[in-house]
């Protein structure tokens, strides 16, 4: 059997003590860094809000397509969110696109005034990816988004109203969407907060309008 000297055995113990140092600073680290359990955000970003087009009544017994509106806005969103394992969690949001005006003409409509907003709700599975230094997530849910159009608009008929308006128009429409919604983030964290930026992108109206996001989440003590 091979003895040890004294001297090598004091060695191989503290190179033993320091890698347990090291392993349990690595660990703290990697909890401060990566706060789990429930937490709280905001986001704020630019949404691009999409949505079909509608029929609206020509006062003729017939109906034209208005719309749909096609902008990027400025936006914000609320999170709570959970993550009780280091590599899955959940999340609740409220989003709003914001409100935008959208005076055009098309054929045989003369647009006078017109506004479209977007807001609504999400319920997320966030699946945290193992990528070091930051944080690599994807998201997929549900979302509830409501679209509101109003609009006031001048209708050109075919018969003796090139140049006079046939007919002076309003329309309010308002439509609720529950579908699928999907996003992915990055995410780099410092102690109990984190600082991300997210992609999102829902289905509403007919369409599929998008934010883009940045945001802080604090992790509730």
């Amino acid at each position: 059997m091979i003895r040890q000297s004294p001297t090598r055995k004091r060695i191989s113990h503290f190179a033993a003590a320091a890698l347990c140092i090291a392993s349990y600073c690595l660990l703290q680290s990697a909890d401060a860094a990566d706060p789990l359990g429930l937490y709280l955000g905001a986001a704020y970003g630019q949404a691009h809000i999409r949505a079909a087009p509608i029929n609206a009544p020509t006062g003729f017994g017939s109906t034209v397509l208005l719309g749909g509106p096609d902008f990027t806005h400025s936006a914000y969103q609320i999170m709570l969110g959970m993550r009780p394992v280091s590599f899955l969690g959940a999340e609740v949001t409220y989003v709003d696109f914001g409100q935008h005006s959208w005076p055009s003409a098309q054929a045989g409509v003369l647009f006078k005034n017109g506004q479209v907003s977007q807001k609504g709700e999400g319920a997320f599975a966030v699946l945290y990816l193992p990528v070091p230094l930051i944080t690599v997530y994807l998201k997929a849910g549900l979302s509830r988004i409501t679209t509101d159009q109003t609009a006031e608009y001048e209708y050109f008929g075919v018969d003796n109203c090139a140049i006079t308006p046939c007919r002076y128009l309003s329309l309010a429409h308002n439509s609720t969407t529950t579908g699928f919604a999907a996003g992915a983030g990055v995410q780099w964290n410092l102690g109990n907060w984190a600082f991300r930026g997210e992609y999102e992108r829902f289905n509403a109206a007919g369409s599929n309008p998008s934010l883009i996001s940045f945001g802080v989440i604090w992790a509730l003590p």
